[in-house]
């Protein structure tokens, strides 16, 4: 298991500054893109399962066609996504005169793998970066997750009375050339020091989804009907795919960790308490800092923290994951 890392003002402010600009360029961009101003809200350069991929199709070196894009346009509620379209990779290309992805993704690589090395993380043999994004959130965004191994079934559909102890470990294992080892964020330019990122004590083996207090097969915030497969929720076992949630409490969350989480949220609505059932708190993420590093192992549950949003908050964050390579 790995000890989760904080090392306060971490990256130097020409370092922020030069990855705040990558991400407000690319802004402008899909912005040209569109032909209407846009908020970007996700610049992911390694790591994205694309939507109409079966499969993940990953690789640790930076690819144009495996670039993921997310925006939101005004007056329409649902996300963009242009790299569906087929001319996206030829209008990424054409405009490396003003970004270079490709060499502004090297360039975060290099920061993380020269900072990681010094707060102690192993960086050595065949460690390397499986994911490196961008976040600009101007909502409560994730469900308490893991960024943990990937399994083949994430986007099937859910039988209502599937037995997941029956399945055969063929039917989730996925090699994906690599075994995620520990992840983190940097906040590059966030504007609400009271916002964060909370990382739990509960770990599992696999990517999923945790909230003991909802049922499986309703939309959550963001996994909605495509990724039942991978929810643990209400009437759920805590087993599934061969492993087990880890440290899991068996009780309501404490009144101490709770308000830890809602301290900078009033509406008891975006994170009940019974949501956090079974949860502790690992540590806290504060986003008091840009610049600031936290890293924590892969298998550790984690969400965003809930905030009262403004509509002038910006919450861009810097999130990436490492792995083992396979022979």
């Amino acid at each position: 298991m790995y000890e989760t890392i904080y090392k306060p003002s971490c990256l130097t402010e020409e370092e922020v500054k030069t990855i705040s600009d990558g991400f407000y360029t690319m802004e402008t961009l899909m912005g040209d893109w569109e032909g209407l101003p846009v908020h970007l809200t996700e610049f992911q350069t390694l790591g994205f399962w694309h939507h109409n991929h079966k499969e993940p199709i990953k690789d640790t070196r930076y690819k144009d066609e495996l670039l993921h894009i997310e925006y939101e346009v005004p007056g329409h509620w649902r996300a963009r996504h242009p790299e569906l379209y087929p001319r996206f990779v030829e209008y990424i290309r054409s405009k490396r005169s003003i970004i270079d992805v490709e060499e502004f993704h090297y360039y975060i690589v290099d920061i993380l793998w020269k900072y990681l090395t010094e707060a102690g993380r192993d960086m050595a043999g065949s460690t390397e970066f499986v994911a490196v994004s961008l976040y600009d959130l101007d909502y409560n965004g994730f469900e308490t997750h893991t960024d943990s191994k990937e399994v083949l079934c994430k986007k099937d559909e859910r039988p209502k009375n599937i037995d997941f102890d029956s399945m055969e470990p063929e039917q989730w294992l996925l090699d994906e050339g690599y075994t995620r080892t520990h992840q983190g964020l940097v906040p590059i330019n966030c504007t609400d020091k009271n916002d964060g990122t909370v990382i739990f004590d509960q770990t599992f083996d696999y990517s999923v989804y945790l909230n003991m207090a909802r049922d499986p097969f309703e939309d959550w915030k963001d996994s909605f009907h495509r990724k039942r497969m991978v929810k643990i929720g209400k009437g759920d076992s805590l087993k599934r795919f061969g492993a087990e949630v880890g440290n899991f409490t068996n009780k309501l969350m404490s009144i101490k960790d709770y308000k830890m989480i809602m301290n900078n949220c009033e509406d008891k609505n975006e994170f009940p308490r019974e949501h956090g059932y079974g949860l502790s708190i690992d540590t806290m993420c504060d986003f008091h800092s840009n610049g600031t590093l936290y890293d924590w192992d892969a298998r550790k549950f984690h969400r965003t923290k809930p905030v009262m949003r403004k509509e002038d908050d910006k919450r861009l964050t810097l999130v990436y994951g490492c792995g083992k390579i396979h022979d």
